[in-house]
């Protein structure tokens, strides 16, 4: 009998090790596109399921994760406790990316009825994502015009040059006090008392440009202290050492009788140095379909 007793236990013992050791909720997400380079602005469809074999599953959370914001909540919603949960999430990668390269990663949580959780992450590249703060239509007065014939990257304002902080005056027209010139005439030359340095790139794509492209032509480019023979259709890229700071087109140059109305007017992009201010989370929305089993 002892020996009986022992055949009839082993294979319980062996149904007992091989048993499958099921969690309490598993999720999974897709990015549809299998996109791993982003840039800011785009926008990503992610399909997210989730399944809960012994329990139900009874929240979702979604996450944003990077170097600017640390972790952000996207989502936490209440699915009603269900077995599963199919939709498709849309995430708009955002814009306050200060490096040309930045990591980005989105977290999805499962929660099962019974407290225990699944996550899952993507992971993104957000290539030129510093995003380009837009100016159009400055206007800076000529050196002699006795108005603002300067301009202040950090304000994005105009300035009289003879009044201002001189750490201030990014840009301002040059006007040469000993040449005993008395024309009137317009001198088409910028200078800069912070040490920016101009590159002309008239064949630069200032509609198109990211920061990326920017700080990439800037390096790549022959830069000056000072700026000649400035004329409408230019395009300048400017920074410091290796650093673009910004690109700007010229839309007019006018120089008129005397000098009190001579002019610049361009449109000017500027890199976003920094962003102290939280921007409202407007990056996310809500599913667009939602499956509950």
């Amino acid at each position: 009998m002892r020996k009986v007793i022992l055949l009839l236990a082993l294979p319980l013992l062996l149904l007992t090790s091989c048993k499958e050791d099921v969690s309490d909720v598993f999720v999974m997400a897709k990015d549809v596109e299998n996109t791993a380079f982003v840039q800011s602005g785009n926008k990503l469809l992610i399909r997210v399921q989730a399944i809960s074999d012994n329990y139900k599953v009874d929240r979702i959370r979604i996450y944003s994760v990077d170097a600017e914001k640390g972790s952000v909540q996207l989502k936490d919603t209440l699915v009603g406790g269900v077995k599963q949960v199919d939709f498709y999430f849309m995430y708009t990668v955002p814009s306050y990316f200060i490096s040309d390269t930045a990591a980005l990663t989105l977290q999805f949580e499962a929660v099962a009825s019974n407290g225990g959780s699944s996550k899952m992450a993507l992971a993104y590249k957000v290539v030129g994502g510093a995003s380009l703060i837009h100016y159009d239509g400055i206007v800076m007065y000529g050196a002699r015009s006795g108005r603002a014939n300067g301009f202040s990257l950090a304000s994005a304002q105009t300035l009289y040059c003879e009044t201002a902080d001189t750490s201030t005056i990014d840009i301002y027209d040059y006007h040469d006090t000993l040449s005993g010139d008395t024309s009137g005439r317009l001198s088409r030359e910028w200078r800069s008392r912070t040490g920016l340095q101009f590159a002309r790139m008239n064949d630069f794509d200032y509609s198109g440009t990211n920061q990326l492209l920017l700080n990439n032509a800037f390096k790549a480019s022959r830069r000056y202290s000072s700026l000649k023979d400035i004329a409408e259709g230019d395009v300048v890229l400017f920074g410091r050492a290796d650093q673009a700071l910004g690109v700007l087109q010229v839309l007019m140059v006018a120089d008129e009788a005397g000098n009190t109305n001579d002019r610049y007017v361009f449109n000017l992009k500027k890199v976003r140095i920094n962003n102290p201010t939280p921007e409202p989370d407007t990056t996310s929305t809500d599913t667009t379909r939602l499956l509950l089993r």
